[in-house]
């Protein structure tokens, strides 16, 4: 079965095994894989494995070792992520391989930046799901906002649906971003106030400077400050890690299209070759897992308490600096 973003929904993953994510859009895919989690979880608990590019000659290993039986009747979630380049052969050979009862104890998600090969004989399994993650057009991206601004009143949404917009058009994950902003204002404060203090204070970008500078005992020295006297400000200062994470992964993997990329996020040309030289020797597995990290933060952040957050966020920078 063939879907776009828009058709997914959780009964149309029933009964199926394979599930292809695939097309540009970063932020579409994660929400889709997310919540295929959800719903594979939502009987057993699947353990994940997360496979990247370099390990594929693993693959048929892997997935023998769980369809065969569990001692302990153990489940495998595998995630499969090829985030450059051509889909690649032995990923081929891997999907044409599987059968039915290689998921007697597994589920697989194939993550993929890369359009997908056709009339392959994997292509057509009765037990695969692929999902089009492919850019939104204006409609379906002011759909897809106003449905994540559903926790307002028509009034707000009509007022901050707009301004979110003509402000992030074509930026999904900036856009994602101002709306979890929002949603733990409007948790946190009435609705006649949380509208006034919907910017922050605090100079994020002053913070993406520090990073690019690689100037990181002054970042912890102002992380420590923020966190002591505004904890609330976890949201913003996970957004930029985010996006900073975002824009060494778009170099790493995609460096003939990264400046198309990159004028979405709206990065400063004078910060690309700082962006360049923090990310030159950093492999793209790293970046890929500390991105990861900042979106388990994004996340946590709709707890009550921001303190362990704050000690995830902290954790992230670190483990950029020593990769340094």
């Amino acid at each position: 079965m063939n879907l776009s973003y828009q058709q997914y929904s959780p009964i149309k993953a029933e009964k199926k095994c394979l599930f292809v994510l695939h097309g540009s859009e970063i932020p579409l895919r994660n929400e889709i894989k997310d919540a295929l989690k959800l719903k594979i979880n939502e009987k057993k608990d699947y353990k994940i494995n997360v496979v990247h590019h370099d390990e594929f000659e693993n693959l048929a290993t892997i997935i023998q070792s769980i369809s065969g039986g569990s001692l302990f009747g153990d489940k495998m979630l595998l995630i499969i992520q090829h985030l450059e380049g051509r889909f690649p052969e032995t990923l081929n050979t891997f999907l044409n391989s599987l059968t039915e009862q290689s998921f007697n104890n597994a589920k697989i998600i194939v993550e993929t930046s890369s359009p997908l090969p056709k009339n392959k004989p994997w292509n057509s399994n009765s037990y695969l799901l692929t999902i089009n993650c492919e850019k939104l057009n204006t409609f379906e991206e002011k759909i897809r906002l106003k449905k994540k601004l559903s926790f307002l009143s028509d009034e707000l949404l009509s007022a901050f649906g707009k301004e979110i917009f003509i402000n992030h058009e074509g930026n999904l994950l900036a856009s994602d971003n101002a709306v979890k902003i929002l949603e733990f204002l409007s948790t946190n404060q009435e609705e006649n106030s949380f509208n006034t203090h919907f910017s922050s204070t605090m100079d994020i970008f002053a913070l993406e400077d520090l990073v690019l500078a690689q100037d990181f005992e002054k970042l912890s020295l102002h992380l420590a400050k923020l966190k002591k006297e505004q904890p609330e400000e976890i949201i913003p200062i996970t957004w930029i890690a985010n996006r900073i994470f975002l824009v060494g992964l778009i170099m790493k993997s995609n460096p003939k299209f990264s400046n198309q990329e990159l004028k979405q996020l709206k990065i400063w040309s004078n910060k690309l070759a700082l962006y360049k030289n923090l990310f030159s020797n950093i492999e793209l597995k790293k970046i890929y897992a500390m991105l990861d990290k900042t979106h388990l933060t994004d996340k946590a952040n709709k707890g009550a308490s921001h303190q362990k957050n704050w000690n995830l966020i902290e954790g992230v920078f670190a483990e950029l600096k020593s990769c340094l």
